[in-house]
């Protein structure tokens, strides 16, 4: 799966937060909770647009069985099956 162009934003900022984490005193206790709390929370926002994303695609991925599942003369469940071979196999895009 290729990396989405809105990670890139994210993945800059967390290099720039590792940095600052690295060169932040052991005993700088109150910079480093801050420092660690904005790294849980970019990597809490790119958890949360991807899994949105997987659970948009999903839906869209049954949906498209149903259809071709109630489409089916005969032999519904392979042809609702085949119906959506290329749909799994595409990476996701966000």
């Amino acid at each position: 799966m290729s990396k989405p162009s809105w990670m890139d934003g994210y993945i800059k900022e967390l290099q720039t937060n590792q940095k600052a984490i690295e060169f932040t005193a052991d005993d700088d206790h109150m910079t480093l909770i801050h420092l660690l709390s904005k790294r849980l929370v970019l990597g809490g926002k790119i958890a949360a647009t991807l899994s949105g994303e997987y659970k948009r695609t999903y839906a869209a991925r049954k949906q498209m069985h149903a259809e071709a599942y109630l489409k089916a003369a005969k032999n519904k469940a392979a042809v609702a099956e085949m119906a959506i071979v290329e749909v799994r196999k595409k990476p996701m895009k966000t």
